[in-house]
């Protein structure tokens, strides 16, 4: 789930990682937009890198007060180069331990 647009850009693009909860049975907020991917843990740590936080600075509408908008179209046409699937796996469920460790870490 991305957050499309918003008063503050700052928080335009901001995703969350939802599982165990189908597409078709929600009805995201007016401003969000909700994606599928057979590699979530993969996407998600994609997301965080820091090739996306440019892409948002450069692609979010908006400022002087303007409500921040991402444009889903530009998002979908943003070429990535991608491992293969089972690097991918791979990949998704190393971050996803990393971030359970550092949760672990933060609830001490």
């Amino acid at each position: 789930m991305f957050t499309a647009a918003n008063g503050s850009s700052k928080l335009v693009g901001k995703h969350a990682l939802i599982k165990g909860v189908k597409p078709e049975t929600t009805v995201p907020g007016g401003f969000m937009f909700v994606g599928k991917t057979e590699y979530p843990d993969f996407v998600n740590a994609l997301l965080s890198a820091p090739w996306y936080s440019r892409f948002i600075a450069k692609s979010t509408a908006g400022g002087n007060g303007a409500i921040g908008n991402l444009n889903k179209n530009s998002l979908m046409k943003t070429l990535i180069f991608k491992p293969s699937l089972s690097e991918m796996d791979c990949i998704g469920y190393m971050f996803s331990m990393i971030d359970s460790l550092i949760t672990l870490h933060q609830r001490k």
